[in-house]
């Protein structure tokens, strides 16, 4: 670790990004602009947060996590859009999380305390509530809405505008 606190010496962190003092940035992390990590976060090894992500306290991610990337849609135009991601999730590996866009909102949002296994994407101005599980390789489409404590099952594709829950 550097000096810096809990920032490993072979993170890259983009000089916007906010760290909060208490938060864990693993080896070979990057961190982009406009990026926000609050107190005990853990960034294990080689996550990246892209840019203009917000993410709550006590969360934990796991090596090769890509968090806060452009959204996949032709229409997105790089536009600023966002990610807020809440409190004492565990996003695990090989994890995808992509920003909204201009015309779904432009944020996608993950409650707290939400599982989300190897290999799981959350597409652009997707919005999930609070204690889900989504299980391994699930690929959440554009536009999904998950409610509170729903479990979702390994390898499942759920098409864009749907909602999952009560």
């Amino acid at each position: 670790m550097s000096n810096k606190g809990l920032i490993h010496d072979t993170a890259i962190v983009h000089p916007s990004a906010v760290i909060h003092p208490t938060a864990m940035i693993g080896p070979y992390c990057i961190i982009g602009p406009n990026v926000k990590i609050d107190k005990g976060t853990q960034l294990l090894n080689h996550v990246t947060v892209q840019s203009d992500t917000t993410i709550g306290s006590n969360n934990r991610f796991f090596p090769f996590a890509v968090i806060g990337g452009d959204p996949q849609d032709k229409k997105f135009g790089g536009e600023e859009t966002t990610l807020q991601i809440g409190n004492e999730n565990e996003i695990r590996e090989h994890v995808t999380i992509h920003r909204g866009t201009g015309q779904g909102g432009g944020e996608t949002i993950i409650g707290d305390q939400n599982l989300l296994m190897v290999s799981s994407h959350v597409a652009h101005d997707c919005i999930l509530g609070d204690g889900i599980v989504i299980a391994n390789q699930v690929m959440l489409a554009g536009h999904i809405k998950v409610d509170d404590y729903a479990t979702i099952g390994g390898g499942a594709g759920i098409n864009q505008f749907s909602s999952i829950g009560r």
